[in-house]
C-alpha cells in the first residue's frame, strides 16, 4: 500500500481585536443608513410640498382716495402659490404697500370660477376695496378688515 499522506494543517495569526467589533460595525452601519435616509426623506418632502409664493401685479390705492380713507400707502398684490405637487392657486393681499409688494395684510383665496385673478380689476373707494373679477364676481372688502395700523 502506498504510502499516504495526510494534509497539513496551516493556521492563519489574525491580529486580536475585540470579538464584538463586527457587532459593533453591523450596528453603526444600521444607524447611519437610517440616519441619511431620513435626512434624504426630510428634504424630498420639504422640496416637493413647501410652496413658492411670487407677486404678480400690485395694484396701489389712488392717493386721493387712501387719503380720505385714512389708509394711504395700501394696495393690493395678486401672489401665485405654485407647488410641485398640488400646483398653483392664485390670492389677492390686501394690505400696506412695501416697496412695490404686500407682505401682510388680509387675504382674499381666489377660486378657479372667477376667471384669471390676472385680470382682475380693483375699486378703491373711502369706506372699501371692491375686486372685480372677469366673470362677473365682486367681493368688497371693507377698510377696517386691511387697514394696516403699524
Amino acid at each position: 500500500m502506498p504510502d499516504q499522506h495526510e494534509a497539513e494543517q496551516i493556521s492563519v495569526a489574525r491580529p486580536a481585536r475585540p470579538a464584538a467589533f463586527g457587532c459593533l460595525a453591523n450596528i453603526v452601519s444600521v444607524v447611519l443608513g437610517a440616519l441619511v435616509g431620513t435626512v434624504m426623506t426630510v428634504v424630498a418632502a420639504l422640496l416637493l410640498f413647501l410652496p413658492t409664493t411670487s407677486t404678480g401685479t400690485v395694484h396701489d390705492a389712488p392717493a386721493e382716495v387712501a387719503s380720505a380713507g385714512g389708509y394711504s400707502g395700501h394696495a393690493a398684490a395678486i401672489k401665485r402659490t405654485s407647488r410641485v405637487l398640488g400646483g398653483d392657486s392664485d390670492a389677492v393681499w390686501l394690505g400696506r404697500n412695501s416697496g412695490g409688494d404686500v407682505t401682510r395684510g388680509h387675504v382674499v383665496e381666489v377660486s378657479a370660477g372667477w376667471g384669471p385673478a390676472a385680470e382682475m380689476r380693483v375699486e378703491w373707494l373711502a369706506d372699501a376695496a371692491v375686486l372685480r373679477f372677469s366673470r362677473g364676481v365682486e367681493i368688497r372688502v371693507p377698510v377696517s378688515v386691511f387697514k394696516d395700523t403699524r
